[in-house]
């Protein structure tokens, strides 16, 4: 039957799929070419809004607490400052910037002083004791702390939640700040807790040292002293400038949030600028007097997607449509050069197949011939071979009758034993001949085989051979799994060991060694000996029929032969590796693995 061919178009087919699989991979890769510069673009966008958004918060701000330092100048320009001067200054400055909450003013107030502080204010017609504000007064029983600064003047929207005598310093944080700043005469900040009803509302107390003026008591002091007279605060709400940045700039999509990391800390601010995904981030880093504050723009989910043009769509549906037309005009293409190509084939195809028969041809009167010449060796081999013992027979049948006529009885018996041995070796060479033949037909079904248990079935069956020769065997452990006809297997093991033993050669320590290697598909097995070896001329024309290197020792010849024929039936090949004379050898034969060289199907059963 001939074999099934594909046609020419069919043979374009991978072409042209490759050629459409192609197309499609630029398309795509143009496709998220494009739109990977629309998210570039969205990003630098979102950047750049940011950024203007940072700025103006920071500009605010900084706005914001500039006002402290034309209270300062207030302070700076008079020896005291009256609660109607610093309201009627402040409630301008208020009105210019909404987002201040409250300016005041903190006198210090040693230990000392604290009753006439408290008479002070009521002097003023200032309650201690308003109704809803708790510890609004100066602690009478703290003696820990050698100055206090209360609340003196207030002035701002939020004025009604901070009572006048309040001590700002009450609370440990706010009272290193305190110090802190009176230490270095520097702006300083810290953020406190606020009553508000909006959510992670952030307020920064802003405070600045006045020395050298307003003293509330003690006004004699002389003009050179620039001890501390207190601070100017004001409270900073940074949640509020965001509804006045909202205004201005389109923040749709964009959530902005604001921290303060720990003194020294960088984990928060490489956290926060981190990028997972589609979400897009921006940090901007300030401050506020001595205090850092975090300002973060985070793009909310759909951020990205939610801003993608047309562009790439468009894209990508015009490559899948040039591509549909370039495979639509390919197709035609390949279709008429396929017409020609059957056209030429079948012009062909005569002069293919005489010349297929003309070489089938030759190969098969090659084959023959050397089937031929393979049948005459045997047949010359086996001749000479089985004339040797039938010329002894003949001669010692005549020697026996000469001996009987004589009466020679000891003579008679040694010539029947020279006949008897003759014909045991013709038995021998024609059941090794048979044996051989049978190659090729298993006598049993092949099966996985426990290589070590097939050895020591070996050395059990050659022990009386070993024990004689006082020859060391060595066989390795944890032997492999081999596939195969384990009697024809045993052959095999049977013969390399017993050539081994028996070609010692005059070897003090003789020693035989088997072991095996396991590979990805086969088996290779070594039976290693230290005798006679093998010179480099021989080590092929051993595997031959009725080859044998030693004349004078026992054996037809036939054994390796056996051993190559049941190797290869098996899938394997065998071979030798030796060194030269006196130096030992070594026979490497492959097995399989697994089931592959012979099957069930092969199995034909002996009828001899």
């Amino acid at each position: 039957m001939e074999p099934y061919k594909k046609s020419p178009l069919a043979r374009k087919t991978i072409p042209l799929l490759l050629v459409g699989l192609l197309g499609l991979i630029i398309t795509i890769v143009v496709f998220f070419v494009v739109r990977e510069k629309e998210v570039q673009e969205i990003r630098s966008h979102f950047h750049f809004t940011a950024n203007s958004v940072n700025t103006d918060i920071k500009d605010i701000l900084e706005s914001d607490i500039d006002t402290l330092q034309l209270i300062e100048a207030l302070f700076q320009g008079s020896e005291f400052v009256t609660r109607d001067e610093f309201q009627k200054f402040v409630q301008p400055v208020l009105a210019r910037h909404p987002h201040i909450l409250l300016f005041g003013w903190l006198p210090s107030v040693k230990l000392d002083d604290r009753k006439t502080f408290h008479r002070k204010l009521g002097e003023e017609g200032i309650s201690l004791f308003d109704e809803g504000r708790e510890n609004s007064q100066l602690p009478e029983n703290d003696e820990a702390r050698q100055v206090f600064y209360p609340v003196y003047y207030l002035e701002g929207p939020g004025k009604d939640k901070l009572g006048l005598g309040t001590d700002m310093a009450d609370l440990p944080e706010v009272y290193q700040a305190l110090a802190k700043a009176e230490k270095t005469r520097t702006l300083g900040a810290i953020k406190i807790d606020w009553p508000s009803q909006q959510d992670n509302q952030q307020i920064y107390m802003v405070f600045l040292p006045i020395f050298g003026k307003n003293y509330l008591f003690e006004t004699d002091r002389p003009k050179n002293d620039t001890s501390l007279g207190g601070f100017i605060f004001g409270l900073f709400p940074v949640a509020n400038i965001l509804q006045e940045i909202r205004e201005k700039h389109d923040l749709s999509g964009i959530k902005i949030d604001f921290f303060e990391p720990l003194q020294g800390s960088k984990t928060l601010i490489n956290r926060l600028k981190t990028q997972q995904g589609e979400t897009l981030k921006n940090l901007e880093v300030f401050k506020i007097g001595n205090r850092e504050l975090l300002i973060r723009s985070q793009s909310l989910p759909g951020y990205v997607p939610q801003r993608l043009s047309w562009r790439p769509g468009v894209a990508l549906a015009a490559g899948i449509f040039l591509v549909g037309l370039l495979l639509i005009y390919l197709e035609h293409t390949f279709r008429r050069t396929a017409q020609i190509e059957l056209l030429a084939e079948k012009l062909s195809a005569e002069v293919v197949e005489r010349k297929r028969v003309a070489e089938a041809r030759e190969k098969l009167v090659t084959e023959l011939e050397a089937k031929n010449a393979e049948l005459e060796r045997f047949t010359y081999t086996v001749s000479h071979d089985l004339k040797s013992p039938l010329i002894t027979i003949r001669g010692f049948t005549g020697l026996l009758a000469e001996d009987a006529r004589k009466g020679d009885t000891e003579r008679v018996q040694a010539d029947a034993t020279q006949i008897k041995s003759a014909t045991d070796k013709m038995q021998r060479l024609l059941d090794e001949l048979l044996e051989l033949s049978r190659i090729g037909r298993l006598v049993n079904p092949p099966r996985e085989i426990d290589l070590n248990d097939l050895i020591q079935e070996t050395l059990t069956m050659l022990g009386g051979r070993i024990s004689e020769s006082k020859v060391e065997i060595s066989v390795s452990d944890n032997l492999p799994v081999i596939y195969g006809d384990r009697p024809r297997l045993l052959e095999v093991f049977q013969n390399l060991i017993d050539n081994a033993v028996k070609f010692m050669g005059k070897q003090p320590t003789p020693r035989v060694e088997i072991y095996a290697e396991k590979h990805n598909e086969h088996i290779k097995c070594f039976v290693c000996d230290n005798g006679a070896g093998i010179p480099e001329r021989y080590k092929n024309k051993i595997f031959g029929l009725f080859e044998r290197l030693d004349q004078t020792c026992e054996g037809t010849g036939i054994g390796l032969a056996l051993v190559k024929r049941i190797v290869e039936f098996h899938g394997g090949r065998i071979w030798v590796e030796s060194d030269g004379e006196g130096k030992g050898s070594t026979f490497v034969f492959t097995l399989p693995a697994k089931q592959e060289g012979i099957s069930d199907e092969q199995f034909l059963c002996n009828e001899g």
